[in-house]
């Protein structure tokens, strides 16, 4: 299944806070070139290779998160 089939354009990255359950959108960004941004735990070292900007830290803590999701907008504001 393709997720991304019916877009015109792509996005620059895809930003995924989680890769447990996301393999079809790991793989649609690999075969599209897009690069992807995930928060990965200690325990997911087994997917650090899938990613090409690994944030080491834990999903499910919500200062992590959001400690995060600050960087990014800043970057993404100021391109």
């Amino acid at each position: 299944k393709k997720i991304l089939k019916r877009r015109k354009e792509f996005p620059d990255v895809a930003i995924i806070l989680s890769p447990v359950g996301y393999d079809s959108y790991f793989a649609e960004c690999r075969r599209l070139g897009i690069p992807i941004i995930c928060i990965i735990g200690k325990e997911e070292r087994d997917v650090f290779n899938d990613i090409d900007y690994p944030l080491i830290g834990d999903c499910s803590d919500c200062t992590v998160l959001l400690s995060y999701i600050k960087i990014l907008n800043h970057f993404l504001n100021n391109k």
